[in-house]
């Protein structure tokens, strides 16, 4: 199904490169959206080129700071991870949550997201104190910010389960 919905991404995408434009918002979106599908089916190295490509020309058509240009450093982020560039990764959703803070503000609901992915990367990294440091810190302002109940605030909740499970599995190891 990922190479059906591969090849209509890319026939949608001819389209509108030749209706709207190749930096029409919604050219760049669809180029987004396609990057994404072969993200899906795990085409990670042309994944991360097309977002790196995509980075350049939403940071020249609409800025640094603007919603479509930090969407998708957060995906060209989560590729690295993806690819296992780890390092990489941290280092990008590091600076991406400092924007992201800057710019939408400490409890948008995108910077939230960020935190839990940069912790995600963490833990993929092997560093699982600073994942449950920071899933600790990020469940108490999502439960501030949406509620206890809310599907983001029960999602970390048991993300950090898992992780405090796993760090109590470490420790019976280490012994």
């Amino acid at each position: 199904h990922l190479s059906k919905t591969i090849d209509m991404y890319e026939t949608l995408l001819d389209d509108c490169t030749s209706i709207l434009g190749p930096d029409h918002p919604d050219t760049l979106i669809t180029r987004g959206n396609l990057a994404g599908a072969h993200r899906d089916a795990g085409h990670l190295s042309k994944t991360i080129d097309m977002y790196e490509t995509l980075l350049d020309d939403c940071t020249s058509a609409f800025g640094l700071d603007h919603p479509h240009t930090l969407a998708t450093r957060g995906n060209l982020a989560g590729a690295h991870q993806d690819a296992g560039h780890l390092s990489k990764a941290i280092d990008m959703y590091e600076t991406l949550l400092d924007d992201h803070t800057r710019v939408l503000g400490p409890d948008h609901p995108h910077t939230l997201t960020t935190r839990g992915n940069l912790a995600a990367a963490y833990y993929a990294g092997g560093d699982l104190q600073t994942a449950i440091d920071m899933c600790k810190a990020l469940l108490s302002d999502l439960a501030s910010v949406l509620g206890p109940d809310h599907l983001h605030t029960l999602a970390i909740s048991q993300f950090l389960s898992v992780l405090r499970r796993q760090g109590g599995e470490a420790e019976k190891n280490q012994q």
